[in-house]
């Protein structure tokens, strides 16, 4: 804008002396006189010249205009792509949730999560299920991934899940080459941790982690996870196996609750060993 101006007062009296042809050649092109007809046809002439040559200058209230409206045929276009992949994602989804419900060994209950909600290192989610739709406490629930959780309490229509990512949870699980059992447990963090594996085992990197036969809660053979890393701690027999799991916490809105429970006397039982060593760990601190 400074360098337009500069330029305009430099040539100041070229500028006026064009603006004076123009307004008199305009003057004479709509003089309707027989007198001055030739003046006429020659402005006529030559603004038709002057409007071809400056034909390349661009028509800026068009240009808005046009630019406007791709700026909003860009926005539609791009909410069309963006509801197109949710569509297939889901579909994609959807299709999965189906061979997995088929082929499963145990009847699946499909859940939508409803909330999610964590308290003193205790993690929960909220289903959109309940007892009217067959759900009882103490079944398991998993992904498309791998385990989620177990049902802790439900109602009517509502299920409270206690994810795995819970300081009270205890996973007897087993290593897929190695075929060693071990128990998975979580500290506060983003990964899994699977205890009681004596540091003369051989390991790899990469091995996936399943609940195991022995365990109280779950069915055998539900991914949990992948073994990241092997920790050899000083002054101790056993490793600390560190595992990636199968879900990101909390990363997931359809969910299966599994049809499978064990004994109802064998899970009170469990439950009440669980509850008074987490109250005898509270006492020793």
């Amino acid at each position: 804008m400074y360098k337009l101006l500069r330029i305009i007062t430099t040539y100041k009296e070229y500028f006026i002396f064009a603006a004076l042809i123009i307004i008199s050649l305009s003057l004479i092109y709509k003089n309707t006189n027989n007198e001055i007809g030739g003046f006429r046809t020659l402005a006529a002439v030559t603004f038709g010249a002057l409007r071809d040559a400056f034909s390349w200058i661009p028509d800026m209230k068009k240009l808005k205009e046009e630019n406007a409206e791709l700026v909003n045929m860009n926005i539609q276009f791009f909410s069309e792509v963006t509801q197109m992949n949710k569509a297939i994602a889901e579909n994609n989804e959807l299709r999965s949730m189906l061979d997995m419900k088929l082929n499963y060994q145990y009847p699946l209950i499909v859940c939508d999560v409803y909330n999610k909600s964590s308290v003193q290192l205790r993690n929960y989610i909220v289903l959109n299920k309940g007892q009217k739709d067959s759900i009882d406490i103490g079944m398991p629930v998993i992904s498309l991934k791998g385990l989620i959780g177990i049902v802790l309490r439900c109602s009517e229509n509502y299920t409270i899940v206690e994810t795995i990512n819970n300081k009270n949870i205890r996973i007897p699980a087993v290593l897929s080459k190695s075929k060693l059992n071990g128990i998975v447990a979580w500290n506060d963090d983003n990964n899994l941790y699977m205890n009681y594996i004596l540091n003369t085992a051989n390991i790899e990197i990469g091995e996936m982690v399943y609940t195991s036969a022995l365990n109280s809660k779950y069915p055998e053979d539900i991914l949990i996870g992948e073994v990241i890393d092997i920790i050899e701690e000083h002054g101790s027999f056993f490793y600390k196996i560190v595992i990636k799991p199968a879900n990101d916490f909390f990363d997931y809105r359809q969910v299966f609750v599994i049809n499978y429970m064990k004994d109802k006397e064998e899970l009170e039982l469990i439950e009440y060993i669980d509850n008074r060593l987490i109250e005898l760990n509270r006492k020793k601190k």
